[in-house]
């Protein structure tokens, strides 16, 4: 008579609970997102009537935009120094904004807030240059003056320009410390 292998079963009960665990584990992780992906703030009756815009609005917006006509280089920003109604605004962090930052720059950061907007910018008609950390240095992440820019027009802004990364085309690193419209804390 051979020897067989004794196989190795566990009993259903183990499985049913090691199942529930799981989908516990999986309910709890996904409240947790939404609860953190979704702040707490007091429903006024602005919050309520402040709508995010759809992705098929900013899905249409983007369709239309042609980006040559929204892009400025840093020589092309000259003509823009110290006029009225014109804003450079800073998309990067604010502790990059704190280290250095164009002359009369604006922090925004990343976060577009139509409130946000409309309080810093009131007039819709104003020329805005936004720049973020791809337009200082090459990086490895999506350019927020590309993702941003769709939904200032949006928004009605139409005069929206992106500063053009000042490192394409250049032969070495350009140091935007050393050029003239940049403040340094």
């Amino acid at each position: 008579m051979q020897k067989t292998k004794k196989e190795k079963s566990f009993p259903i009960s183990i499985l049913c609970s090691a199942y529930a665990c799981f989908f516990t584990a999986v309910l709890n992780l996904n409240l947790a997102l939404n609860c953190a992906a979704q702040p707490v703030t007091p429903k006024t009756k602005e919050a309520i009537q402040s709508k995010p815009i759809s992705f098929d609005v900013l899905k249409r917006s983007i369709a239309g935009i042609d980006l040559k006509n929204h892009s400025l280089t840093l020589k092309e920003m000259d003509r823009y120094w110290d006029k009225k109604d014109v804003y450079i605004i800073d998309l990067r962090s604010e502790s990059d904004f704190k280290r250095g930052h164009f002359k009369g720059a604006v922090h925004l950061g990343a976060d577009i807030d139509e409130k946000k907007l409309a309080k810093l910018i009131p007039n819709k008609d104003a020329v805005l240059i936004t720049y973020c950390n791809n337009s200082l240095y090459p990086t490895r992440m999506i350019s927020l003056t590309h993702s941003c820019l769709p939904q200032f027009i949006t928004l009605g802004y139409k005069n929206v320009y992106t500063l053009e990364p000042i490192w394409h085309g250049a032969t070495s690193m350009p140091d935007i410390s050393k050029n003239e419209h940049w403040i340094i804390p």
